[in-house]
């Protein structure tokens, strides 16, 4: 199925309609800064191994999480008070990292050096998500 969204006027239907689909588990590809990305929800094992089978990638291979900012970030990252000033600091267009895993993050979303690779991505579809949580 393809969905045409008016990058200017999203209809609200329509974003609806694709958080439906990411909130049960499936993947959906949409626009990003380099190019058209997968997107599956992080919370989904289901999900994020489909994701992995898409993108031919093995259990421990790492995988960028879009996170909308900081905060969202330190859900799944360890983030210092020096890590986080220089990332307040960057500007965007994208800011990615590798950080060290926070221990509540799923196993499925931690890399074989126990890390997680963050992205912030500039993206106005990205940076201000209209997923419910």
């Amino acid at each position: 199925m393809i969905l045409q969204i008016n990058a200017n006027h999203p209809e609200p239907h329509k974003i609806q309609r694709v958080a439906g689909l990411i909130q049960r588990a499936k993947l959906v590809a949409i626009p990003g800064d380099s190019g058209l990305c997968l997107v599956a929800l992080a919370e989904s094992k289901k999900a994020v191994g489909s994701l992995r089978d898409a993108l031919g990638l093995r259990e421990r291979d790492s995988i960028n999480l879009w996170v909308a900012d900081l905060s969202m970030a330190s859900r799944y990252a360890e983030i210092d008070n020096q890590s986080h000033r220089e990332l307040r600091r960057k500007q965007r267009p994208s800011i990615s990292l590798a950080l060290p895993a926070h221990r509540q993050s799923a196993r499925w979303l931690v890399d074989r050096h126990k890390q997680v690779s963050i992205e912030i991505p500039s993206s106005p579809w990205t940076a201000h998500p209209h997923v419910p949580h």
